[in-house]
């Protein structure tokens, strides 16, 4: 155990920089004991970092506004020349998800309270369970940290709700379901939808503006003239 307390250490990154040859995320790496005030602890001051193949991260420096200090908490390696960090956490990046991450589910989240993640649907889909894609992006955040709007992604191939939804944070939300088609509802009286053998559209006013040809002959059909000297029509239906 003593062998490992020596080569392993908790550390804190409290600051970051690029390095200008090679474009390296370089790190500040304290040694546990150096995230206090007043203490000391082994500092690295340009730590170069490594991580998964095609991930790039580059950590906030401390935050102290809430009153309690959060940073990027990191394992190392001892070298003989640094604190190589191999494992990470920050809990500024956690709280993307204030319930905490649901069983199953693997995860890419942000300091802006965002995220991508995959879910595991509820049931099985055909022999074994599929994945909800959710891209989630929130806005407008409170003195509680709470945001009061978000645009949001989601591919749900749950048995039953297969779907492909994209909503605004105003509300607008376009969607491709499995009984509905194409949806797009802008709000309860403004809404087009789209499905095999059936196009409806809902507005308080919907405007046309060019030539405008109607009916099952659209391609065949003559000016529409008031009165009778417009021909009768099967496909074609006017409210007064």
């Amino acid at each position: 155990m003593a062998f490992f307390d020596v080569i392993i250490q908790f550390g804190a990154v409290v600051a970051s920089a690029i390095k200008k040859e090679t474009l390296d995320i370089t790190l500040q790496v304290l040694g546990i004991g150096g995230i206090e005030e007043n203490s000391e602890g082994e500092a690295v001051p340009q730590q170069v970092s490594y991580g998964a193949l095609g991930l790039l991260s580059r950590p906030l420096p401390p935050d102290t506004s809430s009153g309690s200090t959060y940073f990027a908490d990191v394992v190392c390696l001892k070298t003989s020349d640094g604190l190589l960090p191999i494992a990470w956490r920050d809990q500024r990046i956690n709280a993307a998800f204030p319930a905490g991450v649901k069983e199953g589910s693997v995860a890419l989240a942000g300091y802006g309270r965002g995220f991508y993640s995959l879910d595991l649907t509820s049931a099985a889909s055909g022999a074994r369970k599929a994945n909800i894609h959710v891209i989630y992006c929130p806005y407008e955040f409170n003195s509680a940290g709470v945001p009061a709007k978000a645009h949001a992604i989601i591919l749900d191939p749950t048995a039953g709700n297969e779907s492909i939804s994209i909503t605004h944070g105003e509300g607008y939300q376009l969607a491709l379901t499995k009984s509905d088609g194409l949806l797009a509802v802008l709000s309860a009286n403004t809404f087009m939808r789209i499905k095999p053998g059936e196009f409806l559209m809902q507005a308080p006013k919907i405007m046309l503006k060019g030539n405008v040809y109607l009916g099952s002959q659209a391609e065949a059909g003559v000016p529409l003239l008031a009165g009778p000297a417009s021909p009768p029509s099967t496909s074609i239906f006017i409210s007064p």
